[in-house]
């Protein structure tokens, strides 16, 4: 991770690299999404075609209502030697390796998000809504080259399910003709997709459905209601018995409130230390998010904030914000 110039990959660069890897390692971000760990295993099941064997590996537990995805290519156990070849899919910076950090050295980062911090050589497709639309399109180039046979069912899956989650089942500003394109492909190759979107976003655990109250009832706003926060402490989670993984989508409950441009929430992780997830209707919340060591896009980032209490990550936060 050291301050060097890392090379910037097209995707023929990108397939080139993998056809090349010895018994890779796929890691994805810390507190997973869809997207990173569809992504993920999509790109395990491609090297399977090229009679590779991938593990994916993540600093942190799979969330529950996304272990449908991991199709058992996520491990816990796992040594890395320097056999392996190491792969990072959907990682903007290498802040969001979280407790994998160090140690690691990756040959090749695969991502899509357009303000980033590059930590190794890397194939970077801002235009793409999703990670998952770059790993179907070196797919697509593998096949062109001989090295695969096809896109079966089972990529197609976990494709759809990537591009699916990182759009809000396509409803999000990131969305462009080409992403429908590419979902109306994988849907063709027998992607059921009304399941896989019932997973994703109408099925919820009941601690799940309480963390989006809490994040309701902790609500502030700002600006005459244009700027929603909504803050949750290590203690309030404790006492409700809710894990910090359920909170991943209370960020959806603040930003749905009508009038509200900008909405954040701030997750007490440990002590010192808060995640802030920000996003927007109008504004460049990637450029507040990079100010404070994070990333991600546009409409939609994330960042950890260092404070000693959750009032001053929340007054570091929006200040920023009201900038």
């Amino acid at each position: 991770m050291n301050d060097v110039s890392y090379k910037s990959l097209s995707i023929e660069d990108a397939c080139q690299r993998l056809l090349k890897a010895t018994h890779p390692v796929i890691v994805m971000h810390c507190r997973p999404d869809g997207d990173t760990l569809g992504s993920a295993v999509a790109l395990a099941k491609i090297f399977g075609k090229m009679n590779k064997r991938a593990i994916c590996i993540c600093a942190d537990k799979l969330p529950k209502r996304l272990e449908f995805m991991c199709d058992g290519f996520f491990t816990e156990n796992y040594t890395i030697t320097t056999t392996n070849t190491v792969i990072a899919v959907d990682i903007a910076s290498p802040m969001q390796l979280g407790g994998l950090r160090e140690g690691l050295s990756i040959s090749l980062t695969i991502d899509h998000h357009d303000m980033n911090t590059p930590f190794s050589d890397n194939c970077t497709v801002p235009s793409a809504a999703a990670c998952g639309e770059v790993i179907f399109e070196i797919a697509k180039r593998l096949i062109e080259m001989g090295k695969i046979d096809a896109i079966d069912a089972d990529i197609a899956k976990s494709l759809y399910a990537a591009i699916s989650s990182d759009t809000g089942c396509f409803k999000y500003s990131n969305v462009t003709p080409k992403t429908h394109r590419i979902a109306a492909e994988l849907l063709e190759y027998g992607v059921k997709g009304d399941e896989i979107n019932h997973k994703l976003f109408d099925c919820k655990d009941i601690k799940q459905l309480r963390a989006e109250a809490m994040a309701l009832k902790n609500m502030e706003l700002y600006e005459n209601g244009r700027v929603a926060i909504s803050t949750v402490t290590h203690k309030e989670k404790e006492e409700a018995g809710i894990e910090s993984e359920y909170f991943e989508t209370a960020i959806d409950i603040v930003r749905s409130v009508m009038g509200v441009e900008i909405a954040a929430t701030i997750k007490e992780n440990s002590k010192g230390k808060f995640k802030a997830s920000i996003r927007s209707t109008s504004k460049n919340v990637a450029e507040i998010a990079a100010k404070l060591g994070g990333g991600g896009h546009i409409r939609a980032a994330g960042c950890m904030v260092e404070a000693e209490s959750m009032d001053e990550a929340k007054d570091k936060l929006l200040s920023l914000i009201l900038e």
